[in-house]
């Protein structure tokens, strides 16, 4: 199972999306400072998350999310996720 996430920084406010197939030990590793891009943003929460077949298939749309370098919202999220489930 894949799973593309959005959570969001409670200091800054920002948000940031990925892909894993391990959720819980994901969020501890961007609230544990161990990944560079979110590390000077914790504590981070998870605002949602979206379940795919497989990790392949998410981090194929998590590329594809991350070249348009649109900042993202939970509404913007729910959106493309939904353009890419049909």
């Amino acid at each position: 199972m894949g799973i593309i996430y959005l959570i969001q920084s409670e200091t800054t406010k920002d948000y940031y999306f990925g892909s894993t197939s391990n959720l819980d030990r994901r969020l501890k590793e961007h609230n544990s400072r161990k990944s560079r891009s979110t590390r000077n943003k914790i504590p981070w929460r998870l605002i949602q998350k979206e379940e795919f077949p497989d990790i392949k298939m998410a981090r194929s749309i998590e590329q594809k999310m991350k070249k348009w370098k649109t900042k993202i919202s939970p509404e913007k999220f729910k959106k493309i996720i939904e353009n890419y489930r049909g």
